[in-house]
């Protein structure tokens, strides 16, 4: 009887046990100190020590640290548009990625022009762009999905010559770099998160980089308000550090009304610093920030050397491979992966376009055109999880399932 029930209570953990297709430590040591900071008056220093080893490894650059990733957006909109004259500034979104780009130009008063991006390098495509930039746009953001850094040389060229300021999305660059320049530093506004779904993962929080010769003194009359409590937070971190394990993560993505998974639209109600737990966090994820890359980047290697007999599933390398930040994984199917591989953290993060949300339509000023781009890869696009939870064999699994998915398609 009880050797049936033991049998039965492994078959369950087999049937929901499940890979969250990213995912960064958070230590149960830094969570204990994050709490301290609720209580303690010495906790202020926190703050200015992410500032400060922020600027280390951004150097030129002053960080201002915010409440979310979304928040760094918006202050960069407006901060680097103080000097504009234009009552309607334009900003150029990329056409795929996610709508917190469409929430954060909304919050900022933007109407917004999308341009396409190269669905066999994820870049901007650059015809499309001269178009969007063509329309007037005071700014331009490009982003580094997946941890794939763009080099931004030829944007901040075609942006030059229209006087349109570029900001450099890195929200997830996930440590990677170019030519020794890390995501967020190339361009003169960068924007950092540390979400639990980035590669440093301070539970929530983001950062501005701003060129040193900007003053952020103007901040509060910008409309960027004191921080929030960070007890929340805290409890939201305990939370997914236990429930995203393996064991758990399979029963807790089915669970209604958590929407894990999901990309949906969240408007941006304010602009806050950084909470002082956020801050905590941060320092110990970046302390460890070498140790996870370095995983992310062999699994990835591995992903890329097991599948490059298929070719069409490959997006095209880069330059600055070896530099990559491999947040995850990007491949292209056009047959959808089955339950098994969901089960093993392999999803599609963005299935729509940020011209197919609603929020988007009373701003969009080229509403006629078709992003090809975009919308291929809307539709194709699935990430292979390359985080720390995804062992040798877990690897194999994916490869070896998806090799059989592939070719049965082909």
């Amino acid at each position: 009887m009880a050797f049936a029930a033991f049998r039965s209570l492994g078959y369950l953990v087999t049937i929901v046990r499940a890979y969250p297709p990213v995912y960064s430590q958070v230590r149960f040591h830094s969570v204990l100190k994050a709490i301290s900071t609720l209580v303690s008056p010495a906790a202020q220093d926190y703050r200015a020590e992410v500032i400060r080893a922020l600027e280390v490894r951004y150097p030129g650059k002053t960080a201002v640290v915010t409440d979310s990733g979304t928040s760094a957006l918006a202050l960069a909109l407006r901060l680097s548009g103080v000097r504009s004259a234009s009552n309607s500034p334009r900003v150029a979104l990329p056409a795929y990625g996610c709508p917190d780009l469409l929430s954060a130009a909304l919050f900022s008063g933007h109407r917004v022009v999308l341009y396409d991006l190269d669905p066999q390098t994820l870049e901007p495509e650059l015809q499309s762009l001269r178009h969007a930039l063509a329309l007037g746009c005071s700014h331009v953001v490009v982003t580094h999905l997946y941890g794939r850094i763009v080099d931004l040389e030829a944007v901040m060229h075609e942006a030059k010559r229209t006087g349109a300021q570029v900001i450099e999305d890195a929200a997830q660059h996930a440590g990677g770099s170019l030519d020794g320049v890390r995501g967020g530093g190339q361009a003169d506004w960068g924007v950092l998160s540390f979400g639990r779904g980035k590669g440093i993962n301070a539970g929530g929080g983001g950062a501005l980089l701003i060129p040193q010769m900007e003053s952020a003194a103007s901040l509060e009359a910008l409309g960027v308000t004191p921080a929030v409590s960070g007890m929340l937070g805290l409890a939201r971190v305990a939370a997914t550090e236990v429930l995203s394990h393996p064991l758990w993560f399979g029963m807790v993505k089915t669970m209604p009304g958590l929407g894990v998974g999901a990309t949906e639209f969240h408007p941006l109600s304010g602009i806050h610093v950084a909470p002082l737990t956020a801050c905590t966090l941060l320092l110990d994820a970046l302390a460890q920030e070498s140790t996870l890359l370095r995983h992310r980047r062999e699994v990835a290697s591995y992903y890329r050397d097991a599948l490059q007999r298929f070719p069409d599933v490959l997006f095209a390398p880069t330059a600055s491979d070896e530099e990559q930040g491999a947040l995850r994984f990007p491949i292209k199917l056009h047959t959808p992966p089955d339950r098994e591989l969901e089960h093993l953290g392999v999803v599609q993060s963005y299935p729509r376009t940020l011209a197919d949300y609603p929020q988007i339509a009373d701003v969009l000023d080229n509403p006629s055109h078709a992003w090809p781009g975009a919308r291929q890869l809307a539709r194709s696009v699935f990430t292979l999880p390359t985080h720390s939870r995804i062992s040798s064999t877990v690897q194999r699994a994916i490869v070896n399932r998806l090799i059989a998915l592939v070719s049965v398609s082909s």
